[in-house]
């Protein structure tokens, strides 16, 4: 049958079986004599049956001894196996192939109304499946909620200690009752129940449970996430600190309101623990172990937007204006240097002296003023940008 539902027929064959006869060979074996036959032998008198017998041996003794005298040594007796053919009766099979043709029939077109017809019942036929499927998983949820809140009243520690045992020996009747009733048949029983009723069953215990669940959770969390949150708090303060001298170029504003935060939830959580080691356990928890992440992770996020801040670099000088000091300040060295050598001269070498270092003052003047222009230059781009 192929994806389109059209019958194909590649080969065609037959298995016939009979009993057919067959010739074999095989080996010949006299049978022994029957007691018939023995007794059938007529019997020789006494005297006779004894010189016979003499006889007998003394002529197979003879023999023997011809035999052996003309016997080859190397020779040795062969025994002679003797065959007869013999008809067999046997199970036969045989598969010819069949020649086969194919002719297809006319199938007449579906009506309109027969297609909608087939169609809604595959609707039918898709949404009741749906609706089984459904009510399997509904009743599964409430079986394995039953069967694990039942093991946590028997096993679970924080459950005994935020309950009274009262309390505990009725809830476990309920959950018998609920279990009991999923097998029940007839008309309110849940073996014929649906989806709706499965739910709200298992919502009317959720209820009854939610407070001792609730109280029992928290009894189990609560260590482990107070503890967590005083590490981080005490951890970030000593890092906050350390920055200010690791990493000066963090905005002060930043750092001062993180530890601002930090400071006052730590305020906070220590008022919430002390609180609540004067609250019964079978009362509500002061605080919720939810409220203490909820307030860590803000500043875990501020912390990391800290860390990923990186050192600004530092701007670079201008090359021209850099040249130009340069070229001033090496002037201005050599004029100093022609000064000095000019005062222990003649008055000639003085006035070329003199000479010199006004054209040096000149010459360093117009750096200057070039320095001061290309600075001036860069300064407005600076203030642009910004």
């Amino acid at each position: 049958m192929g994806v389109d539902g059209i019958l194909e027929i590649e080969r065609a064959d037959i298995a016939v079986s009979w009993n057919g006869t067959v010739i074999e060979k095989v080996l010949d074996v006299d049978p022994p004599a029957t007691p018939e036959e023995t007794e059938d032998k007529p019997e020789a008198p006494e005297g006779e049956a004894a010189a016979e017998e003499g006889t007998t041996g003394e002529e197979n003794a003879t023999s023997a001894d011809a035999e052996k005298e003309n016997a080859d040594p190397k020779e040795k007796p062969v025994n002679s196996m003797k065959f007869k053919q013999v008809e067999i009766v046997k199970p036969m099979t045989a598969k010819p192939r069949l020649n086969h043709t194919v002719v297809w029939e006319h199938v007449p077109s579906l009506k309109t109304a027969d297609v909608f017809k087939m169609t809604d019942s595959l609707l039918e036929l898709r949404q009741a499946d749906k609706a089984k499927k459904e009510n399997e998983e509904a009743k599964n949820g409430l079986e394995s909620w039953v069967i694990d809140t039942r093991a946590r009243l028997n096993d679970e520690e924080e459950v005994e200690q935020v309950s009274t045992e009262g309390w505990r020996e009725k809830f476990k009747e309920t959950l018998e009752e609920a279990e009991d009733w999923l097998y029940e048949g007839g008309e309110g029983g849940g073996a014929n129940a649906n989806k709706t009723q499965f739910n709200s069953k298992l919502g009317e215990l959720r209820d009854q449970f939610r407070a001792v669940g609730y109280r029992a959770d928290e009894l189990k969390r609560r260590p482990t996430v107070v503890e967590d949150a005083r590490k981080f708090l005490s951890e970030t303060s000593e890092l906050l600190e350390l920055w200010t001298t690791t990493k000066p170029w963090l905005p002060e504003s930043g750092k001062a309101g993180l530890i601002a935060t930090i400071e006052a939830f730590n305020v906070t959580l220590e008022k919430w623990v002390a609180e609540q080691e004067e609250t019964s356990l079978f009362s509500d928890p002061v605080f919720g172990t939810y409220e203490v992440t909820a307030k860590i992770k803000p500043m875990m996020e501020r912390l990391e937007r800290l860390k990923k801040q990186k050192e600004p670099k530092k701007k670079a000088e201008p090359k021209k204006a850099a040249a130009a000091n340069a070229t001033a300040e090496a002037e201005v060295e050599a004029d100093t240097q022609q000064v000095e050598t000019g005062s222990s001269g003649d008055a000639g070498d003085e006035g070329k002296g003199g000479k010199g270092a006004a054209e040096g003052q000149a010459q360093e003047g117009a750096a200057t003023e070039e320095g001061q222009a290309e600075e001036g230059q860069g300064s407005a781009k600076d203030a642009e940008l910004k």
